[in-house]
């Protein structure tokens, strides 16, 4: 069973080196395709990505972090396999996550939304952990942590056919500033969709988060009202592209 894990990136280097080594054993097998899609300063993970033999989609910097809509289009274009897991830069795989997505999919053909239990690292414990050994995470410190809503995109694993048919993500969003995911996930469901919950954990691990952006955020909950109900997105117009 082949998955291709999508990753997209924003000036997340140290935290995505630290994701990838969390599940490289698994890496290193001919099961996953990596695609890691940079929406930082051209070539800025381009080192991350050659040491973990992922493909680099350079998707141009844009004021601020963008979010991950229009990259994980453009990811998920790109996938060579029909199953895709939809993930971030800051998650560290406590343990055989992608084994167990995989699994699920052996089971089921198609409409199904796999993910793991997760944990928020809102504290830093577990980043500061990691800065120190650079090992694996306690149970100790993963039970202090917060809960984490994985039925977004921070390991979700799909269908790509799925993915396709409602159109991906919105490209009319402003990404980054909410809505976009729960529009996103909620649309899979409309379309006959189920979530899966497996034996993985992950943590979600600290970083700095972009200010608020008052009057974008305002334009995105206006968006998702109006196109509340709508399973289909991006109609009449390419999207994914670079």
């Amino acid at each position: 069973m082949k998955a291709t894990l999508i990753i997209p990136t924003y000036k997340r280097n140290s935290l995505l080196l630290f994701g990838l080594y969390s599940v490289h054993e698994y890496l290193s097998s001919a099961h996953l395709e990596i695609i890691i899609l940079d929406n930082g300063p051209k070539d800025d993970a381009l080192p991350v990505a050659q040491s973990f033999n992922a493909k680099y989609i350079w998707v141009k910097e844009r004021k601020g972090w963008s979010g991950p809509g229009h990259s994980l289009n453009v990811g998920v274009k790109a996938a060579s396999t029909d199953i895709v897991i939809l993930s971030c830069p800051e998650i560290w795989h406590m343990n055989d996550c992608i084994k167990s997505t995989l699994e699920e999919f052996e089971l089921n053909d198609s409409k199904i939304m796999v993910m793991p239990t997760g944990k928020d690292d809102e504290n830093k414990e577990c980043l500061d952990y990691l800065l120190t050994k650079y090992t694996d995470v306690s149970p100790n410190l993963y039970d202090r942590c917060c809960h984490l809503n994985c039925k977004v995109p921070f390991l979700l694993g799909m269908y790509k056919k799925d993915y396709i048919d409602i159109g991906g993500y919105d490209e009319d969003f402003m990404e980054g500033v909410g809505r976009d995911d729960r529009d996103f996930v909620e649309r899979m469901l409309q379309n006959g969709c189920r979530y899966i919950e497996t034996p993985g954990k992950i943590v979600h691990l600290w970083h700095e988060r972009q200010p608020d952006d008052t009057e974008a955020r305002k334009y995105n909950i206006k968006l998702y009202e109006q196109r509340h109900g709508q399973i289909i997105r991006n109609q009449n117009k390419e999207w994914g592209i670079l």
